[in-house]
């Protein structure tokens, strides 16, 4: 705190409040991405708890059906990883799974309400492992930067 009893200057709290305004901008950016009918007709509204079924089976086949679902393994591993990676900034590694989990899920849950789209399992394991790298990836680089000091 300062003189006046205030601890704005303090850089602490800027990081906090800078940490917290991307974990929002990016779950926002996640939201916009995910929640939204279907772009083409697809299945319908389904679950699908099989890992690795539907995607499976879309691969056999070829053309366009083959580049979505190496668009849908790539984006649902990416993702998710600036969420996790601000979450583990803020609240560490294993805050940032939880977090990912929880809302990937929801996500899949209002997908299959609201949007008659499938609920895949596929896209909850993309979107946790790619979590997990990132959350990794900041906690291990956030050990060895306070492990070599600044420069």
């Amino acid at each position: 705190m300062n003189e006046s009893g205030s601890d704005r200057t303090d850089p602490s709290v800027a990081l906090r409040i800078v940490l917290r305004a991307g974990i929002a901008m990016a779950l926002l950016l996640v939201l916009v991405l995910t929640l939204h009918p279907a772009i083409s007709p697809g299945p319908g509204r389904s679950i699908q708890l099989i890992p690795l079924y539907f995607l499976s089976s879309l691969a056999e086949e070829t053309g366009i059906v083959r580049w979505f679902v190496w668009r849908n393994i790539i984006g649902n591993f990416l993702l998710f990883m600036p969420f996790a990676g601000l979450v583990a900034c803020a609240s560490g590694w294993r805050s940032a799974v939880l977090w990912t989990a929880v809302v990937v899920l929801l996500i899949e849950a209002s997908q299959f309400v609201f949007f008659e789209r499938v609920a895949d399992i596929d896209d909850v394991i993309l979107a946790v492992a790619g979590a997990s790298c990132a959350a990794a990836i900041v906690t291990l680089g956030s050990k060895l930067f306070r492990r070599l000091g600044p420069p």
